[in-house]
């Protein structure tokens, strides 16, 4: 499903279209689960937040 919505996304050209959708849905799922596994252990919930804003900056980088 992630990686329909990210295909959807480089068709309206909100994200670069060489990147692969379902690469890319794996690298966040993975990367959300582990982020709340660390946020749970450490009980900090800024862990979680500097995952999204990394993930954030890899889907869409700031345009130059």
């Amino acid at each position: 499903m992630l990686a329909d919505l990210f295909d959807e996304a480089k068709r309206v050209g909100r994200i670069k279209e060489e990147l692969d959708s379902e690469f890319l849905s794996r690298v966040v799922i993975s990367s959300v689960e582990g982020a709340l596994l660390i946020c749970k252990a450490s009980k900090d919930l800024d862990s979680f937040k500097k995952t999204a804003e990394a993930l954030k900056r890899v889907v869409c980088p700031p345009v130059s």
